[in-house]
């Protein structure tokens, strides 16, 4: 499996070209080979969607000034993924496409999800029938649609199943799979061990992340609760993880965080991770 990190983790700290391809070869010499792409941090986009992702704690520096076809390659690491908003696949469905194929990577993740109402099953169909449409169009044009859950879809509905199994169960494996945040299943009370092999072959990619004990308080994205740690500092089961990891068709473990940092720095988090993930190896 690859070992990659979401761009948005260290937004912070692109401040130029010169000092981004810095950081990503420091990135790359700590073990990372992939980096995970954001599509509004990779484009111009309105002033909003820059300002509310900073509120909410997630800066995303100078990255929508920087030529990041160019910059990528001329440090090797790879595209694996390029995350999108669904309406944004759905109405800007030919800029989505060229962005892949610029990047040389195949997979969309879908996230950002949270603002859809997860306890409705009508509303649930209606997501499962959007994903389905878009993960065929994708397909078509040799792409593969992935789902990024947040803790939201693990609430219980009518029937007994999380708004996740339904999601999984209702959705065509031929056109979507998953990209497994397991911070957030955790956050929710989901066993992520089981869960990666209830997942078998539509895990595509994982997200990782540790977590601390302390609570904190109110934020501007209400799903986050708990602290972040570095992958082995916390009190998951990261280990346990890796291990189940390596027995499915996982292609890589990417990690996010992003608050509570070691010195403040995502990049000093980052090797710390990248270090606990290479002696698992």
């Amino acid at each position: 499996m690859d070992i990659g990190i979401q761009q948005l983790m260290v937004g912070k700290l692109l401040k130029n070209k010169e000092k981004t391809i810095e950081l990503l070869n420091a990135l790359k010499e700590s073990g990372y080979s992939s980096i995970e792409l954001d599509g509004f941090m990779i484009r111009k986009v309105p002033f909003i969607v820059k300002a509310l992702t900073d509120m909410a704690g997630m800066p995303t520096g100078n990255s929508n000034k920087l030529n990041w076809s160019e910059i990528i390659p001329s440090v090797g690491l790879n595209v694996i993924a390029i995350h999108e908003d669904l309406e944004t696949i759905e109405t800007k469905f030919e800029m989505v496409v060229e962005e892949c194929s610029l990047h040389k990577c195949k997979y969309v993740v879908i996230t950002g999800m949270y603002q859809y109402d997860y306890d409705s099953i009508e509303e649930l169909n209606k997501l499962v029938e959007r994903l389905n449409k878009v993960g065929s169009a994708l397909k078509e044009k040799g792409l593969h649609l992935l789902y990024h859950n947040h803790n939201v879809e693990f609430s219980r509905l009518e029937n007994g199943l999380t708004s996740f199994e339904y999601i999984l169960n209702n959705t065509n494996a031929e056109f979507v799979n998953f990209e497994f945040d397991g911070y957030w299943a955790t956050d929710a009370g989901i066993n992520v061990i089981k869960m990666i092999e209830t997942l078998g072959t539509r895990l595509k990619l994982y997200h990782i992340n540790d977590r601390q004990k302390k609570k904190y308080g109110k934020s501007m994205t209400p799903i986050v609760k708990f602290d972040a740690s570095e992958l082995g500092c916390g009190v998951m089961d990261i280990k346990g993880i890796v291990e189940a990891l390596k027995k499915t068709t996982c292609e890589a473990i990417i990690l996010e965080t992003h608050r509570n940092w070691i010195n403040k720095n995502p990049l000093d988090s980052a090797r710390i991770s990248a270090a606990f993930l290479q002696n698992m190896k």
